[in-house]
């Protein structure tokens, strides 16, 4: 996948991977079954393979342009807002935590919109 990262747009295999990793979550909350969930696993960690490493590069690009602490800012602080969110969601349908699938899957409508910068034309 960094190959073809590297030799193709990577903005085009962010939104393949978040449109399928929309998919994968919303699947887990509409089908059931031993078998669904572990084939759902499977491609969903192939998804998150073709998404995560086009986004990550284009991270780690601003990483080199910005100072270390604006970069771990940039990097960590919505990774620990949306654990906070899952924790409070989590208490909220305590009593239907399947729910919490489809909002995990209407999240990603996030990256759909991601951009590195508006100035970069690489990606």
């Amino acid at each position: 996948v960094g190959k073809i990262s590297n030799k193709r747009n990577q903005r085009t295999l962010i939104i393949t991977g978040t449109i399928v990793m929309m998919m994968i979550w919303f699947f887990r909350f509409y089908l059931e079954g031993e078998l669904t969930y572990y084939l759902l696993t499977i491609f969903s960690g192939i998804a998150y393979v073709l998404f995560s490493i086009p986004y990550y590069s284009g991270i780690y690009k601003i990483g080199k342009k910005e100072k270390t602490a604006v970069f771990f800012a940039f990097r960590e602080v919505p990774v620990w807002m949306a654990r906070v969110v899952v924790v409070c969601l989590a208490l909220v349908f305590v009593e239907n935590l399947e729910v919490l699938f489809l909002i995990a899957g209407i999240v990603y409508i996030y990256f759909l919109f991601w951009k590195r910068s508006s100035h970069d034309n690489n990606n």
